[in-house]
């Protein structure tokens, strides 16, 4: 039999906690930071302050933004890629 785990990641939510997003990823310790939205996200301008937090902690990001509700495997795969 073959054992595998799956650890939820922790969730922060809360009025100012897209200030501490830095800061967790830090935490985790990437190289870089794959930041997935969709274009509602980018047009409400969040994408862009999440950019800008990652890089005032020194981190390295790549956007991914090609996200729709249920996406198929192949839109996974596209976003995977280096």
């Amino acid at each position: 039999m073959e054992i595998k785990k799956f650890a939820i990641p922790e969730i922060i939510f809360g009025r100012g906690s897209l200030q501490v997003a830095g800061l967790c990823a830090r935490r985790l310790g990437p190289e870089t930071a794959l930041l997935v939205s969709d274009s509602g996200l980018e047009q409400v301008g969040w994408v862009s302050r999440v950019k800008e937090i990652l890089e005032s902690e020194n981190l390295r990001w790549v956007h991914y933004s090609n996200v729709v509700s249920n996406p198929r495997d192949h839109q996974i795969e596209e976003g995977a890629e280096p």
